[in-house]
């Protein structure tokens, strides 16, 4: 890679400089002046504040639970945090039973466990006669609880002749939380073959400088190196100048644009001036 002259400009994507929109936006001074032919991404670092739990953004929300009674919707919420199958159970069976104890004749929730050695969860209630059917309604809800927990079916579950027996869910549970996000600039991406306006987006995530994979557990430090240059660069054909920098972390799936205020974001990149 030929070039005159290299910077490395070291960015901290905080509060100070963030935007009601959850965007960063950085003034670079006289760098705006020069003209750049490469930008390569050295590094990028952030902690794990994604909740396996979202009820804030309104694109991720998956914090409700769908059931039926008799045919009815009863569906419930719970809130929002990152939770472990214990937690994320005894949330869910307070919702349950609180659900019950509103009816004529309450049923019993008589267990709700996981089974560590089939990753599923199995459920058994106890309708005490009087004959209602309570169904978990999994079916066509991505986004939810059921499917966190294994359930992606419509679940029927009612006494028989006074005799109860456990449903198991049809899948495992998936409490993993946020799999990976985008570090997204526009104006680093345009013009580079990376850029493609809002109208053509479609859903993917063409203004991404860089997929970054959440490899640290819930409240860690996520650490991006690039180990290879000509996948972390991109080159400007003619040369650019740059103004201000917005930055931003989306989501990979939705191109949600993701609340980063509980940490800061450490971008390393290097300017190559013509």
């Amino acid at each position: 890679m030929s070039s005159t002259t290299t910077q490395t400009l070291s960015i901290v994507c905080d509060n100070s400089i963030k935007t009601s929109d959850n965007q960063y936006k950085l003034s670079i001074g006289n760098l705006a002046s020069r003209s750049v032919h490469n930008i390569t991404l050295k590094s990028c670092n952030f902690k794990n504040i994604f909740y396996n739990v979202i009820s804030s953004n309104a694109i991720l929300k998956n914090n409700t639970f769908h059931a039926h009674l008799d045919g009815v919707e009863e569906n419930f919420d719970i809130p929002e945090g990152f939770y472990n199958i214990n937690e994320l159970l005894d949330a869910l069976s307070a919702g349950i039973t609180a659900f019950f104890l509103t009816q004529a004749v309450p049923s019993t929730l008589l267990d709700l466990s996981y089974n560590s050695i089939t990753g599923k969860i199995s459920i058994e209630v106890d309708d005490n006669g009087s004959g209602d059917v309570y169904e978990i309604r999994g079916l066509g809800k991505p986004n939810s609880i059921n499917f966190l927990l294994g359930n992606t079916i419509n679940l029927a579950l009612n006494s028989v002749s006074g005799v109860q027996t456990p449903s198991v869910f049809d899948s495992i549970i998936n409490l993993s939380g946020q799999q990976c996000v985008n570090l997204v600039c526009e104006q680093i991406s345009k013009n580079s073959g990376a850029y493609a306006s809002s109208d053509q987006l479609n859903g993917n995530l063409n203004n991404s400088i860089r997929n970054i994979q959440i490899n640290a557990a819930f409240g860690n430090t996520v650490q991006y190196q690039s180990f290879d240059t000509d996948a972390d660069s991109l080159t400007y054909s003619p040369s650019i100048n740059l103004s201000d920098l917005v930055f931003s972390i989306v989501d990979t799936a939705t191109n949600a644009t993701l609340d980063m205020s509980a940490t800061s974001i450490c971008i390393e990149l290097i300017l190559y001036f013509s």
